[in-house]
């Protein structure tokens, strides 16, 4: 897999979200969108991540974005789940790298390939295009346990 697109294709994703620089975007950090202000991460409870829902309905079909963020040491680290019914999920780490995951199952995920990269991208261009007016999303459609996994893949690449 090609890094350097890799990363490209993250930054063009999260500037259609709004994100520049880890300046976060009002839509995705906005009181009005906040689902949980402290959601435990680990068992340790050593790290906890304000989490904001944004929901959205296209031509019948549920999408909605989680985005999670952390604060360590090199500054605030953002996870972004993109959630379509019917499709895969996608999750978006945007840290010291930045990585793109499928969903695969219940909630395993794999590193996207090229072509998955290339396919998502192309989703949020289309959604980007259709300047959808997002609603807050309901708690009940984040998968916690989803989200958990991915960090977890996610810090052990890193460790």
């Amino acid at each position: 897999m090609n890094k350097s697109l890799e990363e490209e294709i993250v930054n063009h994703i999260l500037k259609n979200f709004g994100f520049n620089n880890k300046l976060i975007h009002n839509y995705l950090i906005d009181n009005n969108h906040l689902l949980m202000s402290d959601m435990d991460l680990f068992e340790d409870n050593e790290y906890k991540s304000p989490l904001w829902g944004l929901s959205a309905t296209i031509s019948d079909i549920k999408f909605n974005i989680f985005h999670g963020m952390i604060c360590d040491v090199d500054g605030n680290i953002s996870i972004i789940i993109v959630n379509i019914d019917n499709l895969p999920t996608y999750g978006i780490y945007d840290g010291e790298e930045k990585l793109i995951y499928c969903k695969t199952l219940e909630s395993d995920w794999m590193k996207c390939s090229t072509y998955l990269q290339g396919t998502f991208l192309a989703g949020m261009e289309q959604v980007k295009e259709l300047g959808i007016v997002y609603d807050t999303a309901n708690i009940h459609d984040f998968d916690m346990q989803s989200f958990k996994n991915l960090l977890r893949i996610i810090d052990a690449r890193e460790n």
